[in-house]
């Protein structure tokens, strides 16, 4: 019970950390070619 809440919730927080970087690499990434509006609207939902 507690120790699979705190196993969940720790892994849940890896994985938001994780998709928060791959997201915000991923915007520096497209940010230049494209409108920032696009982005803006891509980003978000997230």
């Amino acid at each position: 019970g507690l120790w699979m809440g705190i196993m969940f919730g720790t892994f849940t927080q890896l994985v938001f950390f994780l998709c928060f970087t791959l997201s915000a690499d991923w915007a520096k990434e497209v940010t230049s070619p494209l409108n920032p509006p696009l982005i803006i609207l891509l980003t978000l939902p997230s």
